[in-house]
């Protein structure tokens, strides 16, 4: 029953899958200017750089984890 119903799915899906004109873009969405752009607004020290809040959030989910590790440590009992 399980192999006719897959096999009936996979008919009923492989008509639009087939019959749908997927095009080719001639570039990708991410250039290589785009990457330069962003490195540089990442790195741009003063108000519009995004380096000091960047390492603030990696500060505070190293933190979460280590406290995550810690209390998951303290549920295990056995009289440790």
């Amino acid at each position: 029953l399980a192999a006719a119903l897959a096999m009936g799915l996979v008919l009923l899906l492989s008509g639009p899958l087939l019959g749908t004109p997927w095009p080719i873009a001639g570039e990708g969405p991410g250039t290589r200017e785009y990457a330069i752009e962003v490195g540089q607004a990442f790195m741009n020290p003063g108000m519009d750089g995004y380096l000091l809040p960047f390492e603030v959030a990696s500060v505070l989910l190293l933190v979460a984890l280590v406290g995550a590790i810690v209390i998951a440590r303290e549920d295990r009992g056995g009289g440790r």
